[in-house]
């Protein structure tokens, strides 16, 4: 059984059906109507929910949450992310739903309101394997496509299961959504010029950069990273011996937390370096971890950058680091470094980037940088309390020489 159902049961004498949705067995269209009666299923004509799904389909597969959108783009994003966005004179569950590559997260949350006709009550954060919400999908459009051969929705669906056998549509509509664009409305320009940049980059780098939230400057944003690390003399090249990824990138039937992964890595490295989980991360025992001369310290790049690498053929790569204060700049470093993990077995991944998105890749990179800066267990030893105040994060902060939202994060992803 999937992890995400659409169920839909005909109604004796009526146009509208039942319709239950349900995540990992929860209903998220359980509510209280107007007599206070609790159901799990909703009333509507299911057609238009269909057709939303059938039109966002690429969007909802494969693009991330994203940071720092205008009022513009999160209207957007929401009406591609938003159950609520189906409409057509229903009243639908608060979900939302978004990728990180390898699974889709769906929130949903309960509504108030005087003049809804509803209420719904279910309130849930849960992450599904891709797979499993795919198929959940596919069965619910399916089926009605197939009940109603003429319709608008049997048109849409036909087409996107012609995109989904079609490698070079893949390709064009993956990068399509990831830059945060509905079907056939990104500039052609845009996904040219990133394709160019395949042959450079990587495959899996370039959809990695178009998932930042750069829109139309995603390309421009390539074409200076592209000159940046042709001009730099700075390579790293940290030591991995002995060392294997564990598993967690494939898209298993079980979703598995990012940050356990990650953690695993960087306890690997602090391990090899030699440094208790109490002991501080130097800003010189990591440049000479990654191989790279104190001079990038100094000489950080002018230019408008951000930090990034190139990997070469010799398990080397070069990189540019943004300027900035020593905790942002030892933070990018060690993201630089779990993205040279991460990445260390894809041939189609050779620039190595930071992005504000939130892929599974940039989870990654964010959680193996807290953890090899700011351990976990090194944290446990200098708490003095379970609910530290804003005093103790910052002594801890400045003994790690880490932000104090470092030490918040790390906290926060135990709890998941």
């Amino acid at each position: 059984m999937s992890d995400f159902q659409i169920k839909i049961m005909p109604i004796a004498g009526a146009d509208r059906q039942a319709i239950t949705i349900e995540v990992k067995g929860q209903p998220v269209t359980e509510h209280f109507d107007e007599q206070e009666q609790l159901g799990a299923a909703i009333i509507a004509d299911p057609m238009p929910l269909a057709e939303w799904f059938a039109a966002n389909w690429w969007r909802l597969r494969w693009e991330p949450e994203k940071e720092n959108l205008t009022a513009e783009q999160q209207l957007d994003w929401n009406l591609s992310h938003r159950l609520a966005a189906a409409a057509s004179g229903y009243q639908w569950p608060d979900l939302q739903l978004s990728s990180d590559d390898a699974a889709i997260r769906c929130v949903a949350c309960k509504t108030e309101g005087r003049f809804t006709t509803i209420r719904f009550t279910r309130q849930l954060d849960e992450w599904l394997n891709a797979q499993g919400f795919e198929e959940g999908v596919d069965a619910f459009i399916n089926a009605l496509a197939s009940r109603y051969p003429g319709s608008n929705l049997a048109q849409l669906w036909h087409e996107l299961l012609d995109e989904r056998h079609d490698p070079a549509a893949i390709d064009w509509r993956k990068l399509e959504a990831k830059a945060g664009y509905d079907p056939d409305e990104a500039p052609e320009a845009l996904i040219e010029g990133l394709q160019r940049f395949y042959g450079v980059f990587g495959k899996d780098s370039v959809e990695e950069l178009g998932s930042d939230n750069r829109g139309t400057t995603a390309l421009e944003h390539a074409q200076r990273l592209y000159r940046s690390l042709q001009a730099s003399r700075h390579t790293m090249s940290p030591d991995l011996t002995g060392f294997a990824l564990q598993a967690g990138t494939a898209l298993t039937r079980e979703y598995q937390p990012v940050w356990k992964q990650a953690a695993r890595a960087a306890s690997w490295v602090r391990s090899k370096l030699g440094i208790s989980p109490e002991e501080q991360l130097t800003n010189g025992r990591l440049l000479d971890y990654l191989g790279l001369s104190k001079q990038v310290w100094s000489q950080a790049s002018k230019a408008q950058v951000d930090t990034a690498g190139l990997r070469k053929g010799d398990n080397q790569a070069v990189v540019v680091v943004h300027q900035g204060r020593n905790t942002a700049k030892r933070f990018s470093l060690a993201r630089l470094l779990g993205d040279y993990v991460y990445t260390q077995q894809q041939v189609n991944s050779q620039l190595l980037s930071l992005t504000h998105s939130r892929t599974r890749r940039q989870k990654f990179q964010r959680a193996f940088a807290q953890e090899l800066l700011c351990p976990y267990e090194g944290l446990l030893e200098a708490l003095e309390t379970a609910q530290p105040g804003e005093e103790s994060l910052e002594k801890i902060a400045k003994h790690y020489q880490v932000s104090p939202l470092t030490v918040n994060y790390t906290l926060e992803n135990r709890q998941q």
